[in-house]
């Protein structure tokens, strides 16, 4: 559930009850450890603390290269890799921010009739840069019911 630390308490606690008396693990997604959620509700708060939090730490360079030239092919844009390189380097390290760049160079691409150049590449970049920080925030966290604790976590799965 994504967004969990905003849910309102008593559908979560229903959620966390219905999930725990059929066997079912539940994933929450939200800015801080449950544990530190402000819940009202007794019984909730008691399920939060019992929660493990794990941390999401950013992604690596080989998944996000990856990613890039997947979403490339995909949408059939020829970018040379010194291009997708620079791209990497000033893209935000998110799934939603490199989709949505990829998404806007296809656009300007189809609307100037030519390739993906690094003029292109730029007037993207630059586009961006207000967009990102409210659209693709990348300290989104999350918690289980499985293991793997973390103790003080920045960021949680």
């Amino acid at each position: 559930m994504d967004d969990a630390d905003a849910a309102p308490e008593r559908p979560l606690l229903h959620l966390l009850n219905a999930a725990g008396e059929a066997g079912l693990p539940v994933l929450l997604a939200g800015r801080a450890a449950p544990a530190r959620w402000n819940a009202v509700l007794p019984d909730l708060a008691s399920r939060l603390r019992a929660t493990t939090a794990v941390r999401i730490g950013p992604a690596e360079d080989g998944l996000l290269r990856g990613l890039l030239a997947r979403l490339l092919a995909e949408r059939q844009l020829a970018v040379a890799e010194p291009l997708q390189d620079w791209l990497r380097l000033r893209l935000p390290r998110s799934q939603g921010a490199i989709r949505e760049a990829v998404a806007r160079l296809d656009r300007a691409a189809l609307a100037g009739g030519g390739p993906v150049t690094r003029a292109l590449a730029q007037a993207v970049v630059a586009g961006l840069q207000g967009d990102v920080a409210v659209r693709f925030p990348d300290d989104d966290v999350s918690a289980n019911t499985g293991s793997n604790a973390c103790p003080e976590p920045d960021r949680l799965l």
